[in-house]
């Protein structure tokens, strides 16, 4: 099973904190040109592929093959905006994704696979592979490339996200489907449970949670530039 805090969960997220002391142990030799551009192959490539077989035995089994192929959810616009950022190595990318990657924070937290698959399906390796290629990416970029996120990135993510929910929201309701979990929590026990469900009071209150959790994960850029800023002013 793939329950929360089952013992399968523990071990992924014990694979996940292995591949980030990787990422932080050899940033030295990830600089390379030619390593750094063969990890980000390897990675994209693994993440993508994955993902490609994912829809495509849903096609084969017919399991919400549409509904899971348009990448409106949250990790799905995460996933190819990784890809893009390893690709591109745009900044403006990077600064989006940061924030984003919250979703696929809270998914390999709170995992939520279909019947609790475990690892004797693609499913399985599918779901951690892509949430934690999503994370990785930002680690990477952050450690490797030294990226930085500055107060603009938070209101550039707002700007993108804002505008996009309320579209998806409409999806939703037209479509009877829930991306981004916008008409209802999703099936796993969530903090998500605690907000009023269904209509536009659950929405705006996922906005001011999406908020809320945006200015935790800029905060810390936030003072580190703060105090930057006010050693060069000092005399």
């Amino acid at each position: 099973m793939t329950d929360e805090f089952g013992y399968l969960h523990f071990i992924a997220l014990g694979v996940f904190a292995l591949l980030c002391a990787a990422i932080f142990i050899f940033r030295k030799k990830f600089e390379n040109p030619k390593t750094d551009k063969t990890v980000r192959c390897i990675a994209t490539v693994t993440a993508v592929s994955l993902e490609a077989a994912f829809h495509v035995l849903n096609g084969i089994h017919g399991n919400h093959f549409i509904e899971n192929i348009v990448p409106l959810e949250l990790c799905a616009i995460s996933l190819w905006l990784s890809v893009i950022l390893c690709l591109t190595g745009k900044k403006k990318v990077f600064e989006v994704l940061y924030f984003f990657s919250i979703a696929a924070a809270a998914a390999i937290l709170l995992p939520n696979i279909e019947n609790n698959l475990g690892p004797d399906r693609l499913r399985f390796y599918h779901y951690f592979a892509v949430h934690f290629y999503i994370l990785l990416t930002v680690i990477y970029y952050c450690v490797v490339h030294r990226y930085r996120i500055k107060l603009f990135s938070m209101l550039l993510t707002a700007v993108t996200l804002l505008p996009l929910s309320l579209v998806i929201r409409f999806i939703d309701l037209a479509f009877n489907v829930n991306y981004m979990f916008l008409i209802a929590p999703p099936d796993v026990s969530t903090p998500l449970d605690n907000l009023q469900a269904g209509g536009w009071a659950y929405y705006f209150a996922m906005v001011l949670l999406a908020a809320m959790l945006f200015l935790i994960a800029g905060l810390p850029w936030l003072i580190v530039q703060f105090r930057q800023k006010r050693r060069k002013a000092s005399p």
